[in-house]
């Protein structure tokens, strides 16, 4: 039988009011929150080997920026870097994640504050999930609608 273990883990990353969204191609500011935007981590072990999914309500993630989170997780969590995937849900009600270039995609920058905080949140959800891995079992079923 294949054993291995799964942990989940979740964090509030919501960005303050007055902070630039991403998308549309039109300057858009928070002006209140509806919903609270998440990172979520899922962390799956196989015997020796561990890897983190990592997902953000986002538009989108530059490559440095997810560099970055990948190296603090990383450090937190002592997994390989090409263990530790992030990736953004393409929200268009939430800031880019240390996204500058707004002249080619039309992503805001999310602020340099907001993105050392966010950086922090995802190598910490990260962390959280592979702490939370207990023994999982997985199944599926089939069946046929008529």
């Amino acid at each position: 039988m294949n054993k291995f273990k799964v942990g989940y883990a979740k964090v509030d990353v919501t960005a303050p009011t007055g902070i630039e969204l991403s998308g549309y191609f039109q300057k858009r500011i928070a002006d209140g929150v509806l919903d609270n935007l998440q990172a979520i981590a899922l962390a799956v072990n196989k015997g020796q080997t561990t890897t983190v999914l990592v997902t953000i309500d986002c538009l989108g993630i530059t490559k440095d920026f997810a560099d970055l989170c990948k190296t603090k997780a990383n450090e937190k969590t002592g997994l390989p870097m090409d263990a530790i995937f992030i990736h953004g849900t393409h929200t268009h009600t939430g800031p880019g994640a240390g996204v500058a270039d707004e002249g080619r995609c039309h992503l805001f920058d999310g602020t340099a504050e907001y993105n050392e905080r966010l950086a922090e949140s995802l190598s910490n959800v990260a962390k959280m999930a592979v702490a939370d891995m207990v023994p999982a079992s997985l199944a599926y079923g089939r069946a046929e609608a008529r």
